[in-house]
C-alpha cells in the first residue's frame, strides 16, 4: 500500500547535509548508506522469490536507518501517519521520498484503504506511476 504523508515538497536541506557528509567520507553516513543498499538487495531478492512476508521487517529497518541518518526526516506528522498505518494492521513500511515528505510504502495483509492507503501490486516491468493526486499534479506541473 502507498499512503501519502501530506507533504510533497522535499526538504532539500536533508539531501544537502547527507550529500556533504558522503563527500566528506563521514563513516556513520557511509555505513548507513551501505546498510540501506544491503536492505534494498534483500528486499529485491524476497520480491523475486515471492517471499513477501520477510519484506515488512526489512522495510521497517530501512525506515529506522533513514531516521538515524537525519532526525529531520521524520516529522511528528509523518510519525503519526506511520503509527496510523501500524495501528490499521500494517506489518512494516518505509518512506519513499527525498526528505520530509512523499509516501509510505507499507506491507499489510489487511486492507489499509480505510485510512486512505492506495493498494498496489508488484510489477516486474520497472518504475511506473501508480497514482498521482490532484495536489501533486498542481505542485509538479
Amino acid at each position: 500500500y502507498l499512503l501519502f504523508t501530506n507533504r510533497v515538497r522535499p526538504n532539500l536541506d536533508i539531501a544537502t547535509r547527507q550529500n556533504e557528509k558522503t563527500e566528506q567520507s563521514d563513516e556513520d553516513m557511509l555505513a548507513s548508506l551501505q546498510k540501506v543498499k544491503e536492505i534494498g538487495k534483500l528486499i529485491e531478492n524476497h520480491i523475486y522469490t515471492e517471499n513477501y512476508r520477510r519484506i515488512p521487517a526489512l522495510f521497517s529497518d530501512h525506515w529506522i536507518s533513514k531516521m538515524d541518518r537525519d532526525p529531520d526526516i521524520a516529522t511528528p506528522e509523518m510519525q503519526e501517519v506511520w503509527d496510523r498505518c501500524l495501528g490499521a494492521g500494517a506489518l512494516g513500511g518505509k518512506l519513499i521520498g527525498l526528505g520530509g515528505g512523499g509516501y509510505f510504502l507499507m506491507y499489510s495483509e489487511r486492507s489499509l484503504e480505510p485510512i486512505g492507503a492506495i493498494p498496489i501490486r508488484v510489477a516486474y516491468t520497472g518504475a511506473e506511476i501508480v497514482h498521482m493526486s490532484e495536489r501533486q499534479m498542481e505542485v509538479f506541473t
